[in-house]
């Protein structure tokens, strides 16, 4: 916008000179018409030249001079005289003709009122390439201050709309970062004094970012309250009956409510902006409980200041089912730690063949049936980790067991 309008500044400064320079020729042109006038005389009903006319024969200009119509006088440079537009004693006209030479000429002609009603008609002009060269002159007069007036004035117009745009967008930057804040689990909403026009946008994210909290919660107590209200007659059926092929179908039944009820307590949770969880207390109290249940060394290596971009639940689930595996399958060591966006629990155990790892993570797989559980842990870890964004890998320990790979969103 600002050049747009530096050059229609331009180009109409430049148009109304053009005009101007136009009008300073045709008083340039007058001024030798003056000059001349001067020099005309009436005596004894005769139009004559003062001193014969040796000072406007001097001029180097084109003029013609007539009395009534009547042709009195021209300079030496008009071969033939010029034909003149009717009279008019108001206003100066304009006239064109080519001399001997084929050179465009232009002329002003004016009308005076002499003494006893004579009407002396004055031809002024000039050939039309001094004309031009005499309004280009002009022109580069005024063109370079203009243009460096307009290139200061730009620079001051851009410098002001940078500085105005600074100003405007910067109650966005600042709802920006409290955004990012809140991504970052430092905010749980938007703080701070902004302008009327983004005071109600903020209001319309914290009200979406209680509304949303507020949903969520309703929706885990739900799932709680459902958990209880499935798991506890499925429990006491299946302590009632001895009969095997219900008792199996019971478990079944248990393991999709299990798994069901974690992936929706999971999918409430993965979308809370503020939500950040510090990783290394979770995994310290993991691995101690399960450590002293299992009678196994569990050592951790996990820097401090790492924190997962979820809720703190989840990620219980998440380490819990993991590093319980491992405590249970380990023949005595455990090893934690942290790469890159993965947590990383190894044993020194028997391990999972290749073949076999990926049926691991499916529902109710177990490998080794001498051990108490459901085979739904590693499933559900997958499911909740893959509502994060992430995955789970299995390989070959260092240790002689397996080495689960976690890859959750995790930031420092």
């Amino acid at each position: 916008m600002v050049t747009v309008t530096i050059a229609l500044t331009g180009a109409a400064i430049l148009w109304i000179f053009t005009i101007s320079s136009e009008r300073i020729l045709d008083n340039h042109l007058m001024a030798y018409s003056d000059a001349i006038i001067s020099q005309i005389e009436t005596k004894n009903n005769a139009v004559t030249l003062k001193d014969d006319g040796k000072f406007i024969r001097s001029l180097p200009r084109y003029w013609q001079i007539s009395d009534n119509e009547k042709p009195l006088f021209k300079s030496d440079n008009i071969d033939a005289w010029v034909p003149l537009k009717p009279e008019n004693m108001h206003e100066f006209q304009h006239i064109e003709w080519r001399n001997a030479e084929g050179n465009k000429v232009i002329a002003l002609q004016a009308t005076f009122l002499f003494p006893h009603d004579r009407k002396i008609t004055l031809l002024s002009g000039l050939e039309a390439k001094v004309a031009g060269a005499y309004e280009s002159q002009e022109r580069d007069a005024l063109t370079t201050p203009l243009l460096r007036v307009l290139l200061a004035a730009a620079l001051a117009l851009t410098g002001l709309g940078i500085f105005l745009a600074y100003i405007a967008m910067r109650p966005v930057s600042q709802v920006k970062a409290a955004l990012q804040d809140i991504r970052a689990g430092k905010s749980q909403r938007l703080q701070g004094n902004y302008p009327r026009e983004i005071k109600a946008l903020t209001d319309e994210i914290n009200y979406l970012l209680d509304y949303t909290a507020g949903s969520i919660a309703k929706h885990r107590e739900f799932s709680s309250n459902l958990a209880h209200s499935l798991k506890t007659p499925l429990t006491v059926i299946a302590n009632e009956t001895d009969i095997n092929i219900i008792k199996t179908k019971l478990r079944s039944l248990m393991d999709i409510v299990e798994r069901s009820l974690a992936r929706v307590h999971a999918a409430g949770t993965a979308n809370i902006l503020s939500a950040s969880t510090p990783v290394l207390p979770v995994i310290v109290d993991i691995s101690d409980g399960f450590g002293k249940v299992y009678a196994k060394h569990v050592a951790v290596d996990c820097p401090p200041d790492i924190s997962f971009k979820g809720d703190q639940a989840d990620l219980y689930e998440v380490l819990g089912n993991i590093i319980e595996n491992a405590c249970k399958f380990s023949n005595s060591r455990v090893s934690i730690s942290m790469q890159n966006s993965a947590v990383i629990v190894e044993d020194d155990g028997q391990g999972i063949p290749e073949e076999k790892r990926a049926s691991v993570l499916q529902r109710g797989t177990r490998l080794d049936e001498t051990k108490p559980g459901t085979g739904i842990g590693l499933a559900v870890a997958s499911d909740i980790v893959a509502l994060y964004g992430g995955n789970i890998h299995l390989e070959t320990s260092a240790l002689g067991g397996l080495k689960v790979l976690v890859f959750l969103p995790l930031s420092s």
